[in-house]
């Protein structure tokens, strides 16, 4: 069962997280924030529902070790990027950011 939300939350992340579009345009900041935002709900996402699973004893020591070394590697790029963002706000974040996140996604996917 948390197999199948899983990957509805991996499938579908990209639609439910992108959000209405408005009539308004929106800022080059607000853009960036978004991206953020949807990076890290969408990583945030797939490693909590992995997480239940390893409480439910789904996952393996090994399998779960692979796991948080992708989201500890995820969260330093992720952090490095708001950081070095943090005095300019209309960069949008670095593809880093993008392949950390799909490294993760991706691994937790395949177990």
């Amino acid at each position: 069962m948390n197999k199948i939300i899983l990957s509805l939350v991996l499938i579908l992340s990209p639609v439910v997280f992108t959000g209405c579009a408005t009539t308004t345009p929106q800022t080059r900041e607000a853009i960036v924030f978004n991206a953020y935002r949807d990076a890290w709900t969408i990583a945030h996402s797939a490693y909590q529902a992995h997480s239940e699973n390893v409480v439910l004893g789904k996952v393996s020591k090994e399998k779960e070790i692979k796991v948080d070394a992708a989201w500890n590697r995820f969260r330093v790029v992720f952090n490095t990027a708001v950081r070095l963002n943090s005095q300019d706000w209309r960069q949008l974040p670095p593809a880093s950011v993008d392949v950390a996140e799909r490294e993760l996604i991706n691994l937790i996917r395949n177990l």
